[in-house]
């Protein structure tokens, strides 16, 4: 189990009600008397709590679990141990709990309050078992059969949960722990309730409860798309992975520089003095994968390099599939003929273990739409043994720069085997296409503004008439100037 994000850059809405409200803290028994704040949603009825000094969302619209209860009030953390049994050692238990403090964020020492068993009473229970929980400070609470399932099945591993109880039932819900968007990377927060997400306007997050960030082109069931998929959003999801917020985006996904942000605050770079540009349209996904540790993976799209350049100016791992390595239907449109969606990581081995869950073949475009050979991805645990050094674009004319990238290329040849190969890219498309590469990327440029009139632009401009300022300038003049030529575009 995982957590959640909340971002202090975006305001609450009319829509949700918050109010902070005092509440006497109770566990199965008590909470020492302990008042912890909390907040009511009232019109969607998740509640917010303090433990520990970090803030939680307890999703109490949508409870996973249903308790018979008879004694008193409760309302507060509490945390569900499915596995204790007459074998189970002091020792065993204490392991599983040390263990979840050190890599469980959600999990504190302030669920340990209340702790409920599958165990019918403490005669099933060691007494050192018994002895260690009261050390603990734990109120235990005895139920005779199987909790939640979202916690697991026989694990000693501490749940934290939220219980509240009604009449003569102990209601349990999930919670998930809040972060602030200290660099303003998302867009708004998601989170998960009732088989659809829904949003508070501050961001959540937290493949088996991976953190993920999604483009703010993607739409997602139950919440808003401001410039911008499910279908490959619900690959992740499928895989047990958390959708925690939409990231901003430059302005209907364009190249724009932090300086050419008009609608929306530019993402804060976490390198350097927190200025520096991150470039293109996927800038929200990259920086948010830079910034914060608590957040896995981001979802990007790349049409000209959206997802490579961010990365390589945050210094993390991106990526531009393979054309049609996954459909792209319901992604506000750039360019069809190129627009591909892409992950962020901070590291190559959890990168790669990624992409290849995610680009499963049944969301693989079909060849009759791109004229590609059918896609091949055998196993391959083998290292890479050429790093091709495109003469046409280095060196770099910093020489100290160049000086940094021969060193990383003299180790990283030496720690793969590999060899340096210099060659020529441009030389290499034209050899490819049999003409100059200033005419394919003129070709490549009709593409991309048919599309992106045909299918954005003309729209927007019909329904809203944007002008100065809800225009930024990359698109400004591109979107009432450009025209869509269909015999050109056909020819290209």
């Amino acid at each position: 189990m995982k957590l959640a994000s909340f971002a202090l850059a975006v305001c609450p809405t009319a829509k949700y009600i918050l109010e902070l409200l005092p509440m006497a803290a109770r566990a199965c028994t008590s909470l020492n008397g302990i008042l912890i704040p909390w907040i009511l949603m009232s019109e969607i009825q998740d509640q917010g709590f303090v433990v520990g000094g970090a803030q939680y969302l307890a999703v109490t619209s949508n409870p996973v679990f249903i308790v018979p209860y008879v004694s008193e009030h409760f309302r507060g953390p509490i945390a569900y141990i499915s596995a204790l049994s007459a074998t189970t050692t002091r020792e065993e238990l204490q392991q599983a709990i040390n263990n979840s403090l050190r890599q469980d964020d959600i999990f504190v020492e302030g669920f340990l309050r209340d702790v409920l068993v599958s165990a019918s009473g403490p005669s099933e229970l060691y007494v050192s078992v018994i002895n260690y929980l009261e050390g603990l400070g734990s109120s235990v609470t005895y139920f005779n059969g199987d909790g939640p399932s979202t916690c697991g099945i026989s694990t000693l591993t501490p749940c934290p949960l939220f219980g509240i109880t009604d009449g003569d039932e102990l209601r349990l819900s999930k919670v998930q722990l809040l972060y602030p968007d200290t660099y303003r990377t998302f867009v708004t927060d998601t989170y998960e309730s009732k088989g659809t997400y829904k949003s508070f306007a501050w961001a959540e997050a937290s493949w088996g409860c991976q953190r993920i960030g999604v483009k703010d082109i993607y739409d997602i069931e139950g919440v808003q798309t401001t410039a911008g998929s499910q279908a490959y959003a619900a690959r992740i999801v499928d895989l047990g992975g958390f959708l925690v917020g939409k990231q901003k985006t430059a302005q209907c996904a364009s190249p724009a520089h932090a300086w050419n942000w008009n609608n929306a605050y530019y993402p804060r770079n976490p390198r350097g003095d927190t200025f520096l540009s991150f470039s293109a349209s996927s800038s929200g996904a990259g920086c948010s994968i830079a910034a914060y540790d608590w957040l896995d993976f981001a979802i990007g799209t790349d049409t000209g390099l959206s997802v490579r350049q961010p990365a390589a100016f945050s210094g993390t791992y991106g990526n531009r599939p393979s054309r049609g390595m996954i459909l792209m239907e319901n992604v506000v449109t750039n360019a069809h003929n190129t627009d591909i969606v892409g992950v962020f990581a901070r590291g190559p081995a959890k990168w790669a273990a990624f992409a290849k869950v995610w680009c499963d073949p049944s969301l693989h475009q079909h060849t009759s739409l791109n004229g590609l050979p059918a896609l091949s991805l055998p196993d391959d645990r083998s290292f890479l043994k050429r790093i091709l050094y495109p003469v046409d674009h280095l060196p770099l004319q910093n020489p100290a720069a160049e000086t940094i990238l021969q060193m990383f290329l003299v180790d990283a040849s030496a720690v793969l085997g590999a060899t340096v190969e210099h060659f020529n890219l441009s030389a290499t498309v034209e050899g490819v296409a049999g003409r100059p590469l200033s005419e394919v990327l003129g070709d490549l440029s009709v593409l991309w503004i048919h599309d992106l009139i045909t299918e954005t632009a003309e729209p927007l401009l019909a329904k809203y008439a944007p002008g100065f300022p809800p225009l930024d300038k990359p698109y400004r003049q591109v979107f009432h100037s450009s025209i869509a030529d269909d015999v050109v575009y056909k020819a290209a």
